[in-house]
């Protein structure tokens, strides 16, 4: 497997926890090879729409390896999912099970056990599908910088000609800019199938991604976002609650998008799994891979 060819981390990798414009789960965590993986997607504007799916691995050093590319389903349903149901409130336990299929993956029969991922991808790089658009090259959720807006001037321009323009006006482009930046991604396993033996058993953190995951609120931790919640409300809180600042969730559900990279990066395979990762599959173990849920 890690001898066929890879890709470089910009065209798989996002910015923290991707684009909020295009966010989703599968609704498995793990299958069998042979498999269909469903996946549910919303997007903040009907646009285009790719899902590309990845295993990570070492690669010659690239990190991952496209394997194919998800079937879309109903790709105008992502820009309609209902609101995420709060399915026990004393819990703060937000479900998003209610939102249609809109892409699906068959999993090869002979498929390699992997961590892998859908890459959900927006193409159009300036968002055009938001009539308010966006000047940047990294997907931010910040549609301008509230430090250096000038009066009189449409906040939501790029950046006035200067040394101190950055990429806005092709000056300091960043090095390593992701090729596609409007991506989120959608984790899953490929566990081995039959009886195949494995010299070593690679089970995933999964159960800590979720715990940390504020999406709908709050994660078990609370929130790290204080005084507000995390996406996609960001409500804030009552300060005047003398236990405001002990609230956190009882639960997670895994059918939420997974936003946890965007402030506890520690906690998401691309921190602890994805070295570990690099270095068994470089040195050839035979891995078998299995999540913790």
């Amino acid at each position: 497997e890690n001898q066929l060819p890879g890709v470089p981390a910009t065209e798989w990798d996002v910015n923290g926890a991707g684009s909020y414009d295009v966010q989703g789960f599968a609704t498995r965590g793990s299958v069998l090879p042979g498999a269909r993986v469903h996946f549910k997607i919303a997007m903040a504007h009907e646009e285009t729409l790719r899902v590309d799916i990845y295993r990570l691995g070492w690669y010659g050093g690239d990190g991952a390896r496209k394997v194919g590319e998800a079937t879309l389903v109903d790709v105008r349903a992502a820009s309609r999912q209902p609101p995420c149901v709060k399915t026990e409130p004393e819990a703060e336990l937000w479900d998003c099970g209610n939102w249609d299929d809109v892409a699906v993956f068959d999993v090869p029969p002979d498929a390699t056990s992997g961590l892998y991922f859908a890459r959900a991808v927006l193409p159009d790089p300036l968002g055009r599908g938001d009539p308010r658009g966006t000047w940047r090259a990294d997907a931010s959720r910040h549609k301008y910088d509230r430090q250096h807006v000038m009066l009189g001037r449409d906040v939501l321009l790029p950046p006035m000609e200067g040394r101190h323009s950055y990429g806005a006006m092709g000056r300091n482009r960043l090095r390593n800019a992701l090729r596609e930046p409007r991506a989120s991604h959608i984790w899953f396993v490929v566990r081995a199938g039959g009886d195949a033996a494995r010299s070593l058993l690679f089970q995933t953190s999964d159960t800590t991604w979720h715990a940390y995951n504020g999406w709908g609120g709050l994660t078990t931790y609370g929130s790290f976002e204080y005084p507000f919640e995390h996406a996609p409300g960001r409500a804030a809180y009552n300060l005047s609650d003398p236990d405001h600042d002990t609230r956190r969730a009882y639960k997670r559900s895994y059918n939420t998008p997974l936003i946890t990279r965007d402030y506890r990066a520690v906690n998401m395979p691309l921190t602890s799994e994805y070295p570990a990762i690099r270095f068994l599959e470089r040195n050839g173990y035979d891995v078998h891979y299995a999540t913790g849920a």
